[in-house]
C-alpha cells in the first residue's frame, strides 16, 4: 500500500513541477515508500497510514530528485549520483520517526483483555513497563 501511494504521489509531483513523467525519480520514489514504511510495518499500522505514510515519502522523495540535489550540487558540490540521500536516506528517517510514534501508540490499539500480541511484539512489557518508556 505504502509503495503504491508512493508511486501515485511521485507522479503527481513530477507532472506538477515539469509536465511530464520522469521515470527516475518516479522508480526511486516508489522504492522511498517502501524505505519509510518498513520500521513500522510490523507495529500498529492500518491501510490508510501506510497509504499516507508512503504519499509522504514519494512527494519528499520526488521532490528531492527534483530540486534538492540541484541546490546541493549548486550550493555545497555535493553530488549523489545515486540518489541514496532521497531513495534511503530522507525516507529512512521519516521512517524512523514514524516507528517512534507507531511504537510509542502501540497500547492504544489494543485491549486490556486481548493484548497477547502486544505483548509478543514488546516483550518488556511482561516486566511492567510501557510503550512510553
Amino acid at each position: 500500500m505504502s509503495i503504491t501511494a508512493s508511486c501515485i504521489s511521485a507522479c503527481g509531483v513530477c507532472r506538477f513541477l515539469h509536465g511530464k513523467l520522469d521515470m527516475e525519480v518516479v522508480l526511486n520514489a516508489t522504492l522511498a515508500g517502501g524505505v519509510s514504511v518498513g520500521s513500522s510495518s510490523d507495529l500498529v499500522v492500518t491501510a490508510g497510514i501506510a497509504m499516507a505514510i508512503g504519499a509522504l515519502s514519494g512527494i519528499i522523495s520526488a521532490l528531492g530528485f527534483l530540486k534538492l540535489n540541484g541546490w546541493l550540487r549548486e550550493k555545497f558540490g555535493l553530488f549523489d549520483t545515486c540518489g541514496v540521500h532521497n531513495l534511503h536516506g530522507i525516507p529512512g528517517i521519516l521512517g524512523a520517526l514514524i516507528g517512534c510514534f507507531s511504537a510509542g501508540w502501540a497500547d492504544l490499539a489494543f485491549t486490556k483483555e486481548d493484548d497477547t500480541e502486544l505483548l509478543n511484539t514488546f516483550a518488556a512489557l511482561k516486566d511492567g513497563r510501557t510503550t512510553k518508556q
